[in-house]
């Protein structure tokens, strides 16, 4: 079982989500799990917080873990406004609603 960590710096936004997208998908590709520390997002809007709950989804669809560890004020803050609640054990594609 392959483990994969990254970190995301900066911003989770519009501007970056289109190149995350591509390096998680080739990432859930590699390894069966893959984490994903966003202590160091600086600013995230709308399209980060979907990116985050879709790539959750293709990766329960493929099987495969994907953790979001460490979150910061910034994070929390963005998920609780769209309902979603960021557990100190993070947010994995394990406690997504079927």
């Amino acid at each position: 079982m392959q483990n994969i960590t990254r970190a995301v710096q900066g911003e989770l936004s519009i501007f970056s989500v289109s190149r995350l997208r591509t390096e998680w998908l080739a990432d859930l590709a590699q390894g069966d799990e893959l984490t994903v520390d966003v202590s160091a997002v600086t600013e995230i809007d709308a399209a980060g917080v979907q990116l985050m709950i879709a790539a959750l989804h293709e990766a329960r669809n493929l099987g495969k873990r994907l953790v979001f560890t460490h979150a910061n004020d910034t994070v929390v803050q963005a998920l609780e406004l769209c309902g979603i609640p960021f557990s100190d054990e993070g947010f994995s594609s394990g406690s997504l609603p079927a």
